[in-house]
This record gives structure tokens, sequence and C-alpha cells, in this order.
């Protein structure tokens, strides 16, 4: 049985004046949650009857109908564009064309059903839909994930009008939007979900008669390929912006859209895009600003051996399980691109043009903070904190600089600004510094820790007084806890 919880605008697009009076499909519903309907309603082919529930909007757009149903528990949606008013069995033949088509052509993509399934799969979806009621009624979490799909489907008219009338762009507007990542209340064990995989799933179930055991095996292997997936667009991404072996000479940027110094800085919008995301995405672990993530992925790129982008991008969000439930794959997308776009501009300047180098300190020239950039340097030391601990004594006493700054927890009141300069460029020369340290030792020549660091490379000045005492992370917090600082419980 389906059931279409139309919005007002869904009630509208199905009701007609006739002889002066407003006539409609859609009925007040038999109870106010959705989950009694089963109590209520009864099949000719089924008692009690599975129900599917979702909610039905319309909206006008360049003077066409279309309308957005969404799937209560998996959020999966079907768009159409330039359905004629108030024509119930147009609007239920395109629907249940949009909606097979996705599903079977999902199965078949991912290896689950083979073809010749097809028609008794279908044949029981058919029966199951003979039954089909429309009532009034609303829900506010559904309804956020309409508006999403209403906006982009604007967008996507705006892009390109054809949209609203051709059948292969209509049907890739859908799979785009049951391929972006939402949230459920079905699910409250996941941070996210895919609809397209829910969807598949209940299917399964429903028309092929899946036990319990070979759902879960399905649910397994469509993990496993949105897995390869991800792996696969960062790789790409990841590819796609290592420097070519024969760049052109970079065009000086335009200085107004810098945020540091490097052959290929990032604009403004990309910086305050990854800035807004890490504070969207917040966790009490998480990096806390662009400034941090600048820093996490500068000790990334200098540090004694490789790291994977399996390992070190969970601990941008504080681990595995602080991932964010991502509104889009697109912004997925967006953010990662512009994460390995920062990480190969530092990766860059550093190996190329060292004297270039500059970090991204929260505030401006005139009031700089260099404590989140330092902060996020000792996070990114942590991934292989055993390998740093190598280091000679002299840079050991420049790294735990830059952990007495991080946070710049102070107990001697506010540095002065000819402090704050020197805070700065002390903390650029030793980043540059420990790159070279740890790229000697990564060469496969093993030059001998004496080989002078070359000429276009900021040697570490020596550490001037600073009268503000700071505290770092690892040292004991000065409020008599006894815990290290960074753990007390004042943070």
């Amino acid at each position: 049985m389906l059931i279409f919880n139309c919005t007002k605008g869904a009630q509208d697009f199905f009701t007609v004046t006739r002889k002066g009076k407003k006539q409609t499909i859609v009925e007040a519903p038999p109870c106010k949650d959705m989950s009694e309907d089963i109590q209520h309603l009864s099949s000719e082919s089924e008692n009690p009857p599975r129900i599917q529930q979702w909610m039905l909007h319309a909206v006008i757009i360049k003077r066409k109908h279309c309308l957005v149903a969404v799937e209560v528990n998996t959020r999966f949606t079907v768009i159409l564009t330039s359905v004629k008013k108030a024509n119930r069995d147009e609007f239920l033949q395109l629907f249940k064309t949009y909606l097979t088509t996705q599903i079977l052509n999902f199965a078949g993509e991912q290896g689950i059903w083979k073809m010749e399934d097809a028609k008794s799969i279908i044949e029981n979806t058919l029966e199951h839909f003979a039954d089909t009621h429309f009532f009034r009624r609303y829900d506010s979490n559904v309804q956020a994930r309409i508006n999403r799909i209403v906006q982009d489907l604007r967008y996507w008219v705006d892009e390109d009008s054809r949209l609203l009338t051709d059948e292969n762009m209509l049907l890739n507007a859908n799979w785009f939007s049951n391929r972006a990542i939402c949230k459920s209340k079905a699910y409250p064990e996941k941070l996210y979900i895919y609809p397209f995989q829910e969807m598949l799933l209940v299917w399964q179930e429903l028309y092929r008669n899946a036990t319990p055991g070979q759902v879960a095996e399905t649910r397994q292997r469509l993990d496993d390929i949105e897995t390869d997936r991800m792996e696969g667009i960062i790789g790409n991404i990841s590819e796609s912006l290592k420097p070519s072996d024969a760049q052109e000479q970079p065009v000086a940027p335009d200085e107004s859209k810098m945020i540091t110094v490097s052959n290929e800085a990032l604009s403004h919008e990309d910086m305050d895009f990854l800035d807004s995301t890490l504070q969207k995405y917040e966790t009490e672990v998480s990096q806390e600003s662009v400034s941090s993530l600048h820093g996490f992925l500068t000790a990334i790129v200098s540090g004694p051996s490789v790291i994977l982008p399996s390992d070190w991008m969970p601990r941008i969000w504080g681990g595995e399980e602080e991932q964010p439930a991502w509104d889009s794959m697109k912004e997925i997308e967006r953010f990662t691109g512009a994460l390995f776009n920062m990480m190969n501009n530092i990766s860059d300047t550093l190996m190329n043009t060292p004297q270039d180098f500059d970090a991204v300190f929260m505030g401006d020239e005139h009031n700089t903070d260099v404590s989140d950039w330092c902060t996020g340097y000792m996070d990114g030391i942590e991934l292989d904190e055993e390998a740093w601990d190598e280091l000679p004594e002299h840079l050991l006493e420049k790294v735990d600089f830059l952990d007495r700054h991080a946070l710049m927890f102070s107990v001697g009141g506010r540095v002065s600004p000819s402090e704050q300069q020197f805070l700065n460029d002390e903390v650029i020369s030793i980043a540059q510094a420990l790159y070279v340290y740890w790229l000697k030792q990564r060469s496969p020549q093993s030059p001998s820790e004496d080989r002078p660091i070359p000429d276009n490379v900021v040697p570490i000045r020596p550490q001037q007084p600073v009268t503000s005492e700071k505290v770092g992370r690892n040292e004991l917090c000065p409020c008599g806890s006894g815990k290290k600082f960074k753990k007390c419980c004042l943070h």
C-alpha cells in the first residue's frame, strides 16, 4: 500500500474547482501518527497491509508543475516535472516508472539483482502499490529533505531548463538526489544513510522475500562498494591535484584573494568554505578552524613517514566515530577537493620554494594568533608521535616551543605586538626547518644531519624570550589539577 502524505502544495495540486465546488483526492488521515495507519487500514490483497509512507510536495517552476516525493524512512526521492495538474493517474504512472527504474538500475549496477529478476520484482511491486491513499499530513523532518531537493531542482532548472521536459536529464537529477547522504530518525544508529542503499534493502526484503541474513549480507556488500567508491573519488581528486612534471611558470596570484603565500594560494572562498565546514560539523575533538587544519596538514606533509589519507582524514574530526553526517555528496567532494588542494599547496611550497611558506594564522596582520595553528600541528605530530620523538634534541626543543603555544594559555597577560610578530616568525621558521630535517631522513641518500640547510630555507633563529608565560598542552595545568593541560577538566 502506498500512502502519500501531502503538504498544502500537494493538496492544492490535486484540487480542482468544478461547478463552484472544490474537489480533491486528498483525504483526512485515519490518525495523526503515520506509524498507526496499519491499525486503521486494510488491503484487498493482504491483511495487515505492507505500507510505504511518502511525503509529497508540489511546486511551480517556470510555469511547470513539479512534484517531489520522499519516502519517510529511507529518504528515497522521486522527482517529477511537468506533470498535469490534478491528474492522479498520470502522477501514479510517472511515480512508479521513475521509482522502479531507479531501483532496478541501481541494483543492476551494484550486481545485486540480475535482469531476469526484474519481471518478478516489478510484479510484486505493482501488487504492493495497488492500494493508494492521499492524506493531508505533515512531517517537519522529511520536509527539510524536500526543501533541499526543491532548492537543488530550482538551481538545476536555472542552469538548464530542459530538465523540465527531458526524461534522461530528469532521471539523472533523481539519481543524483538519491546518491546524496542524509539523516533519518528511522536509523538512529547511523550518522547518515544513503537513500539508494536503504531503499534497495527494503525492496530486497519486501519483493524478493530475502531473509534477515541475506539482507545483512547485501548491506555489507553495498557498504564495501560505497567505501571503494569514496576511496576512488578521494584518490582521483588527490591525483588530479598533483603538480605535473612539466609545470608552466605560475602566474602571480591576485593578492586580494590570498590567505597565505604559496604557488597557487587558495581563494578566500575556499578558505571560508573549509572554515565554515569545520564549524558546521565540529566536535569536542575536531580541528577548530582553517588555521588548525593548516597546521595539522603541515605536520603530516613534514613528518618522518607517509601517513595515508584513510588514517589522517578521520582525525580531522577526532576519529572514525566523530565523522560528519554530510548534507550531500557534493559537499563531501568540495571539502575533500579543497582539503587536498591546501595539502598540496603546503607540500609544493615547502619542497620547491620553502622561503615562501607561510602559516595560516587567525586574526589579521595587526593582531594575529598562532595558537590554533600550533594546536593543529601538534595534532598532526600525534599521528606518528613515536617517530617524531627521534628528533635530535635541538629540534625537540623547537617542537616544545610549538607545544607551549598551542591553545595559547597565558598566565602572564597578553603579548605585545613585537612579541606576537616574533611568535609568528618563529613558528614559520620552525615549520620550515622540521620539514627540511625529515626530508633529509626520508631521502634515499640519507644525508648526514650536519649537511647544510639549503640557502633558500630560513634557518631557525635563536629563541627570543617572551615575557608572557605559556603552558604547553603536555605540561601540568597551572590550575593545580595534576592533569596535563590538554586533558584538564577546564578544557
